[in-house]
């Protein structure tokens, strides 16, 4: 019987291992992505216009991803990139500039299909 539990105490620590390198990998893997993921969205513009003429907001998920992983990565107290911190600082005032512009773009879209 104490070799069986030697046996599962060194299955169980080579799991161990092997779930630490994967998280490590999969944070590595996206801090790699999350400045790029951060650069061109923040330089892409906030107001697309349709094929139909009307416009939409473009305010792309993966920078709502963005957030949310810097949210729970903090709760972790992981390292963030500078870059991707200044994306979650900056939340509020993204939700608040989108949630303006979605409703003058409603407006205006509204406009432009009744004149139309």
């Amino acid at each position: 019987q104490h070799n069986e539990m030697k046996q599962i105490s060194k299955k169980y620590h080579y799991l161990v291992k092997m779930m630490n390198k994967y998280e490590k990998d999969q944070y590595n893997i996206w801090v790699e992505n999350v400045e790029q993921i951060s650069k061109d969205n923040l330089n892409s513009t906030i107001l697309k216009r349709e094929e139909n003429d009307l416009l939409s907001v473009n305010f792309d998920g993966e920078l709502s991803n963005c957030i949310q992983e810097v949210k729970y990565l903090n709760l972790f107290k992981m390292e963030v990139p500078e870059s991707a911190t200044n994306v979650y600082d900056s939340k509020d005032n993204f939700r608040t500039y989108t949630g303006q512009l979605d409703v003058l773009v409603r407006q205006y879209n509204i406009i432009i299909q009744t004149v139309l």
